[in-house]
């Protein structure tokens, strides 16, 4: 793999290699002293907006400078041909900024509105397209509001509505977002903004009331966002989970709850707030798989251990070996390695439950069980070489 990435970056190269060479000599064959161009140590980028200035009839002189990168010479470039003096803005703006004006300019809009250095190149854009589509920007065109509160009003504007009822600054874009979109929609979520629900669940209660589905009740409730998403897919699928709600679980918790529902397990097994997600996801998915999930219902197994347990059933071992929350997850791995391996020997070279203990014995120590892994060894003689591998590894 190494052989063939030092193949492709040299083809790579090779290929920029070759098309600066062919802009190079574009930008001689307009007038340019090839030597002076190589000695400035122009990079492609940089030379490419040169010959584009050139190909225009620009005065490149203006930012033939190495100092300038490649995207500075591009405003200066787009300003000479536009006719904007980028350099009248250069010590109070940024090149963010000044590409903004330079839009403004470009197209026509009165830029004094936002040539202001206090506003960041984010919010003069906002500004701008507000500009270019008419709307009446004074009403955002405020440093208290930022780019995403300016976008979301200026939206507003151009959909027709009265954004005074959401054109504060204490508001966040992402709860001004959905009121904007909910009156779009003919439906007026202020009244759900001013008792302080979060942007999430003002989110879920107005797409429930685009699918005929009043969550409000909820909310009141104490339901967020992650919930009351489950209760749209729950209602979306025809499942009735209306059982098992509690503002105890959160989203996910939910969620595995729906699943479980979905494919009509006994979902009692794991709806239970002393589980994680993970957990019962664990547990969903043995039941699923019709497995007998009892050897890892404590919820004083971490997930990964129950996932443990759970492929030790699906391989039809005897998981009560390892089952246990003293065993790691990855000593549990080991173990359960152990009895796969063991179950796909022949009968005659079975090893005896004592012999198995000592192999899982020394998994659990650490040591190089390889040396004793020998069903003709006996359980005892197998226990005294575990034991001198513990010794001489501490």
């Amino acid at each position: 793999m190494p052989e063939k990435t030092e193949e492709y970056s040299h083809l790579i190269d090779e290929m920029n290699r070759d098309e600066y060479d062919s802009v190079l000599e574009s930008c001689v064959e307009l007038g340019l002293d090839r030597d002076e161009l190589a000695d400035q140590g122009y990079d492609l980028q940089q030379l490419k907006e040169i010959h584009l200035g050139l190909s225009d009839g620009l005065d490149v002189s203006k930012y033939k400078d190495p100092g300038y990168a490649w995207f500075e010479m591009e405003e200066i470039r787009l300003g000479l041909k536009e006719g904007f003096d980028v350099f009248e803005y250069r010590n109070e703006f940024d090149w963010a900024q000044i590409k903004e004006l330079r839009l403004g300019f470009a197209s026509g809009v009165d830029i004094s509105i936002y040539t202001d250095s206090a506003f960041f190149a984010a919010q003069m854009q906002e500004i701008r397209l507000g500009l270019e589509n008419g709307v009446d920007v004074t009403q955002y065109a405020l440093k208290d509001f930022d780019w995403y509160q300016m976008r979301e009003l200026r939206l507003g504007l151009e959909a027709g509505q009265d954004i005074s009822a959401y054109a504060d600054p204490d508001l966040p874009g992402n709860i001004m977002k959905q009121v904007r979109i909910g009156y779009d929609e003919g439906v007026d979520m202020m009244p759900f903004v001013q008792k302080g629900y979060s942007a999430d669940t003002i989110l879920q209660l107005r797409e429930g009331f685009a699918d005929g589905l009043d969550l409000s009740g909820y909310a009141e409730e104490g339901y967020e966002g992650d919930q009351l998403a489950v209760m749209r897919d729950c209602a979306r699928s025809g499942v009735d989970i209306s059982g098992y709600l509690s503002t105890g679980y959160y989203g996910q918790q939910l969620d595995e709850i729906r699943k479980g529902l979905e494919h009509e397990i006994d979902v009692s097994l794991f709806a239970n707030e002393r589980y994680n997600w993970f957990q019962m996801r664990e547990i969903r998915i043995g039941l699923e798989e019709r497995l007998d999930v009892t050897p890892y219902l404590n919820p004083d197994f971490r997930y990964q251990q129950m996932k443990e347990i759970r492929e030790g059933l699906e391989s039809d071992i005897d998981v009560s070996v390892y089952a246990d929350t003293k065993y790691s997850a990855s000593e549990m791995a080991r173990m359960r390695e152990k009895l796969i391996s063991d179950s796909e020997k022949p009968a005659s070279v079975d090893y005896t439950p004592e012999q198995t203990q000592e192999i899982i014995l020394g998994i659990e120590a650490g040591v190089d069980t390889s040396l004793y892994d020998d069903p003709s060894i006996p359980a005892e003689q197998m226990r005294e070489i575990r034991q001198t591998l513990e010794n001489e590894a501490n």
